[in-house]
């Protein structure tokens, strides 16, 4: 496995390996990923035509996995990283579908939690007004 530095090059890679099935977060976004890649260390890796996404956190240096097609991870894909990621890791940007999805799959393998402040907002025009 070889992790890969984002490059613009990349854009149509990831369009082609990414199902957001209409949920779209800020954080897993190629544009977002490309800008936020120095900062976080992100890079990403192939695994069985799947688009994995890693990097690591700013302010605690914590390594995060994101996965632009949640519905294609396996619970093979799950043991796979916890046998080649050894220090602690997460998985991020999730939706409560993704969540019932990984549940199902891993069973037990993961612990989840809501981080409040992670959460995507929108603002309504009449309420910014």
């Amino acid at each position: 496995m070889q992790l890969n530095d984002i490059t613009l090059k990349d854009k149509e890679l990831f369009k082609k390996l990414s199902n957001h099935s209409g949920v779209i977060s800020q954080f897993s976004g190629f544009v977002n990923l490309f800008l936020w890649k120095d900062i976080e260390k992100i890079k990403y890796f192939i695994r069985n035509d799947k688009l994995i996404i890693t990097g690591v956190t700013s302010d605690d240096n914590e390594r995060y996995f994101m996965f632009p097609d949640t519905s294609v991870i396996t619970k093979e894909d799950i043991l796979f990283l916890t046998e080649n990621f050894k220090e602690k890791w997460s998985i991020a940007a999730l939706s409560k579908a993704d969540v019932e999805h990984f549940k199902k799959e891993c069973g037990s393998l993961l612990e989840f939690s809501h981080i409040r402040d992670m959460d995507n907002y929108v603002y309504l025009t009449e309420n910014l007004i």
